[in-house]
């Protein structure tokens, strides 16, 4: 519940990146200045990288010698005043638990959000102090946390320069909105956040959940990325244009936890990851391209996810399940990602990770990990390799879509149009179009069923239209990496939930 209301916090706040959201109420010891901070390059080339706290600080890594520990200079100021009510609008004849889904004109606005963390201060690093006072200075490379990034080549160290706090005190509350199904139709069920500020002790009712957040509270923070020589001697990447290492590492290409992450990527990441072509997120998919684009893709997910086909149909249900159960807990499936991640990155022990289910959906995400064979045994995990990989990846999908497309990709579920939408890419032509005369795309006749469609679309930056004869589908501006996601989820929830569709 934190974690998505900082989440949306910074995404509406800062356009250019450089905030990072507080994910954990835990980590507030974590947040002090110069603590240092891992930037765990991703696994998949279309994810964002991910930033792990920690309690070592600058201090306790560098070369002891004649030099006094650095104590920073910490300037203050104002920050924005963070109020604000985000509507998400959908037109039509539907009925969820949103409230309403109204597809057609003249219908009324759903899923709505209001966050107010009121004002907020920021507090950063006097960086030219700073920068005077590392001069000269040198990390010792045989500590062991740095023996350790070592080790695993490519993360990143950082420090934590920057933090935005809150001045009040404040309440997230989590509304859970059900509906039941009407006339043959979808009823969803989904989340609505709020964050208030408290004044008077004042409650938030009709909630099924809150929280109470004392001030000052971090809820966001930035870092600058060191570059670290052979020698320990390091810089301050202090331009945007600097990326932060190790120089020993610098000649070495993408970063992957192992091979097989990327013989399991689609072609289009492969393009990216084998020719190097794009120094940054950009995306290897043109504005305005024929959803046929993807097609290309579409037999390396088939074979990507046919572990899943290859299950029991008994376990290939439960997995489904708790899979379809997980869309509505956008901070459990990101939990369990990062869980999946550390399993294949061997950075922790098996004990440790399975110690990360701390959450009251943990029984679920035990059987979770025991249906993929994911298995605890003296102190080790045992899985199978290709599914383990295959669930790896649709998770990491999921992990990356926001709250609404999930809760819509719910719906495509419910309405089983998740094999319509996977076989788009396959018999778009060209130029984008495809006609109804193919009776796959029959579900798509249906103008509620196309709006849901077309409104999950447009979130992964794909443009669905649809005439009295045919639909087009292409791709929209800056599309980055968005329609690629979208197809891993749909062709791994479609290969779970095959035998379900047959029904």
């Amino acid at each position: 519940m934190f974690a998505r209301a900082t989440k949306t916090f910074v995404k509406e706040v800062d356009c250019g990146g450089n905030l990072i959201s507080v994910s954990s109420l835990n980590n507030l010891d974590k947040l002090q200045f110069l603590n240092l901070v891992t930037k765990k390059k991703k696994t998949w080339c279309w994810q964002n990288p991910k930033y792990h706290l920690s309690s070592v600080t600058l201090n306790d890594v560098l070369v002891q010698d004649t030099h006094e520990p650095i104590k920073p200079v910490i300037l203050e100021s104002d920050f924005v005043k963070y109020e604000g009510k985000f509507e998400d609008g959908i037109r039509g004849s539907i009925e969820t638990s949103f409230g309403r889904i109204n597809l057609g004109t003249g219908g009324r606005d759903i899923v709505e959000s209001q966050s107010s963390f009121g004002n907020l201060k920021k507090q950063e690093v006097d960086l030219h102090k700073l920068m005077k006072d590392v001069k000269g200075r040198s990390i010792n490379l045989q500590t062991s946390l740095l023996q350790e990034m070592l080790e695993r080549k490519h993360d990143v160290l950082c420090i934590l320069t920057e933090k935005i706090l809150t001045t009040q005190k404040c309440l997230i509350s989590e509304h859970i909105q059900k509906e039941e199904k009407l006339a043959g139709m979808v009823g969803i069920s989904t989340k609505i956040i709020k964050v208030s500020v408290s004044e008077n002790g004042k409650v938030i009712k009709n909630s099924n959940v809150v929280l109470e957040i004392p001030a000052p509270t971090a809820v966001a923070y930035s870092v600058i990325e060191l570059y670290i020589k052979r020698d320990g001697r390091f810089e301050l990447c202090l331009l945007h244009d600097q990326e932060g290492g190790f120089e020993r590492w610098a000649i070495e290409g993408p970063s992957y936890h192992s091979l097989a992450f990327k013989d399991a990527c689609c072609p289009h990441l492969l393009d990216v990851v084998d020719n190097e072509k794009l120094p940054g997120p950009e995306s290897p998919i043109p504005s305005g391209a024929s959803l046929s684009i993807l097609s290309k893709d579409d037999l390396q997910l088939k074979t990507q996810f046919q572990p899943f086909m290859n299950l029991s149909r008994e376990k290939q249900r439960a997995l489904y399940q708790i899979v379809y159960d997980l869309l509505l807990h956008e901070e459990t499936v990101m939990q369990l990602e990062n869980v999946l991640e550390n399993i294949c990155s061997k950075d922790r022990p098996g004990i440790l990770v399975m110690e990360e289910l701390k959450s009251p959906e943990e029984p679920c995400l035990e059987e979770f990990l025991q249906l993929i064979d994911v298995h605890l045994q003296s102190r080790q995990l045992i899985h199978n390799k290709e599914l383990f990989l295959a669930v790896h990846l649709l998770l990491s999908a999921l992990a990356e879509l926001s709250s609404y497309s999930l809760v819509l990709l719910l719906a495509c579920c419910d309405l089983q149009l998740v094999p319509t939408l996977c076989f788009l890419p396959n018999t778009t032509s060209e130029d984008g179009t495809m006609t109804f005369a193919d009776p796959l795309l029959a579900p798509l006749a249906d103008p509620g069923r196309f709006q849901i469609s077309q409104r999950l679309f447009a979130l992964s930056d794909i443009n669905l239209e649809m005439t009295e004869t045919s639909i087009k589908a292409a791709t929209m501006k800056k599309s980055s990496f968005s329609p690629v996601i979208l197809y891993i989820a749909l062709n791994g929830l479609h290969a779970l939930g095959c035998e379900r569709d047959k029904n």
